[in-house]
């Protein structure tokens, strides 16, 4: 989870598994990064679609702003503002965020590989970064993880509300407004693209203008 703060492995905690979760932890940022890369490389936005992701887009920003404004990471353990409902806000945010530029991207193999990544980097990390919780904050989080969800806040509020507020110094010093730029930036290229793909053949529309592997032709398939 990226909402609380790492650390190191508990003693006597298998050192492979350690590792692995650990990878996926530190390297969130490359693979998100490689992530938009690709979805630049092989979508095939239509406005449409670009109309219906879009909000998703901003529902999981507003979700990681109002996140990150609240979080202290390496001082203490969070359970105000969103956290009083998810143990993971931040993530909760970034599927809204994934989903919404699946969306956009129209493209059924990307849509494929975010699947993919949802289901074995995140619970990777989440796992890991719990383990460093507990290490961390003992039998607090221990408790804090048996009334509040992991990612789905289906529960309603589950935590009391802590003296924590939220700031937007906080949620900058979090990087809330330089992944929402990152993002934003993503969605104008991909406009561009849309443009650019239907009046220019531009990869990987092609010739004919009709764009292989999209959400349409592969539901017309069957």
């Amino acid at each position: 989870m990226d909402s609380q703060p790492p650390a190191t492995a508990r003693p006597g905690t298998d050192t492979t598994t350690e590792h692995n979760r650990s990878f996926w932890a530190r390297h969130r940022v490359t693979l998100h990064t490689s992530a938009y890369i690709l979805s630049l490389l092989v979508a095939a936005p239509r406005w449409p679609y670009l109309l219906a992701g879009v909000p998703l887009v901003l529902v999981g920003l507003a979700i990681r702003t109002w996140a990150s404004g609240y979080l202290l990471k390496d001082r203490t353990l969070c359970t105000a503002g969103p956290y009083a409902y998810t143990r993971n806000p931040l993530y909760a945010g970034s599927v809204f965020v994934l989903v919404g530029l699946c969306v956009i991207a129209n493209s059924f193999p990307l849509t494929v590989v975010a699947v993919a990544a949802l289901i074995i980097v995140y619970p990777l990390t989440v796992r890991y970064e719990e383990t460093v919780l507990t290490q961390e904050f003992g039998d607090d989080y221990v408790e804090y993880c048996r009334r509040t969800p992991r990612l789905i806040p289906w529960r309603g509020r589950c935590m009391p509300g802590d003296s924590t507020r939220f700031t937007r110094q906080r949620a900058a010093e979090n990087n809330a407004g330089e992944f929402a730029g990152w993002v934003a930036l993503l969605i104008v290229l991909l406009v561009l693209k849309a443009f650019a793909g239907a009046h220019w053949g531009f990869w990987p529309y092609g010739p004919t203008g009709e764009p292989p592997l999209t959400y349409g032709l592969w539901w017309r398939g069957f």
